[in-house]
């Protein structure tokens, strides 16, 4: 199995000086099927850290 997450969004950014690939549900599915890789779930979850709890992540769990 393989997990991944990114913060929810869609496309390449950079913020700080660092880069992010931020991305969405329908990314995901299309990259996990670009890959081969069959998709058993995708979810949202919030950030854990106090004073981000607005921020967004998506996350996926895929198997080959």
């Amino acid at each position: 199995m393989q997990a991944s997450n990114f913060k929810l969004g869609a496309g390449e950014i950079s913020r700080n000086g660092r880069f992010f690939n931020d991305s969405n549900k329908a990314e995901l599915e299309s990259l996990m099927d670009k890959a081969g890789l069959e998709v058993l779930e995708i979810f949202e979850t919030s950030d854990a850290r106090e004073d981000r709890g607005e921020e967004k992540w998506i996350n996926v769990i895929a198997r080959k």
